[in-house]
């Protein structure tokens, strides 16, 4: 059977790699999870009108918010079992529904091009 295998970076640090069976229930799955939530034209047209490259997309915010939510690392394992148990609008990402997850780097802001402004501001009492 194909595969078709989607890298997703999010801002030049976090590497995501989702495979999918290249078949009709797939495509199909994949249609369905960017329908589940508003804004799925937007998102289609934003991945080039490529639903694989859309769905990793949307599973790569997943785990990012997983591994914010986490004082744990949170790897393929973590995430796919995270999934498993169940996530709204998603189906399992261990290969069983046609996507699995490969690979996903670990989410620390302090690898993000960030900045941080201190301010001092001053209260009115009235």
């Amino acid at each position: 059977m194909k595969k078709i295998e989607v890298k997703v970076t999010l801002a030049d640090v976090n590497d995501f790699i989702v495979v999918f069976d290249e078949n009709e229930e797939t495509y199909k799955l994949c249609h369905e999870i960017n329908n589940f939530w508003s804004g799925s034209e937007g998102r289609l047209y934003d991945a080039q009108e490529c639903i694989y490259k859309c769905v990793t997309r949307l599973i790569a915010h997943e785990i990012i918010r997983l591994q914010m939510k986490s004082s744990f690392y949170c790897g393929e394992d973590a995430a796919i079992k995270a999934f498993k148990e169940g996530i709204e609008g998603f189906p399992l990402i261990d290969g069983s529904c046609g996507i699995k997850l490969k690979y996903c780097d670990d989410f620390e802001l302090s690898y993000l091009d960030v900045s941080f402004e201190r301010k001092t501001i001053e209260e009115i009492v009235s």
